[in-house]
């Protein structure tokens, strides 16, 4: 009996958090889809109001109207960006996800990796993003400490 009640509340667990995991996974997987095929309209609806964006070099961009321009401008480009993430991980509290990823943007030349960080909060029925922050990996630097 004690094996059963074990197993029982074991699997529950199991269950729990890959449910509580799934939803932010299947959210980066839009996010990672509607940029490489440059779809404008899921960034007019996911980006919140209020959204928050502290870009790699510590600037605030916290007019979502500028972040907006930034991904018309991006997606003009040719040859089109693509991005590819790895190593995703996701926590759920309450009514925001957490999302954080290494991500490989290439483009031209160079692929440039980093990191990403996304927080989704709870939006009626659906989400929002709230917070991009995403970073660039620094080559490494000789002769310095």
């Amino acid at each position: 009996m004690k094996r059963i009640i074990l197993f029982s509340a074991l699997a529950l667990t199991a269950l729990y958090e890959a449910r509580a995991q799934q939803p932010a996974g299947e959210l980066v997987q839009q996010f990672i889809d509607a940029y490489n095929n440059r779809n404008f309209g899921y960034f007019e609806k996911m980006l919140a109001p209020d959204v928050v964006v502290p870009d790699d070099d510590g600037h605030i961009l916290t007019d979502r109207q500028h972040l907006l321009d930034l991904f018309r401008m991006r997606f003009a480009l040719e040859p089109p960006a693509k991005i590819t993430a790895s190593n995703i991980v996701t926590r759920e509290a309450g009514n925001s996800l957490l999302a954080s990823f290494a991500y490989t943007y290439q483009r031209v030349g160079d692929p440039t990796k980093g990191l990403i960080t996304i927080v989704f909060k709870r939006a009626g029925a659906s989400w929002q993003i709230a917070l991009i922050h995403y970073s660039i990996n620094l080559p490494p630097q000789r002769g310095r400490v």
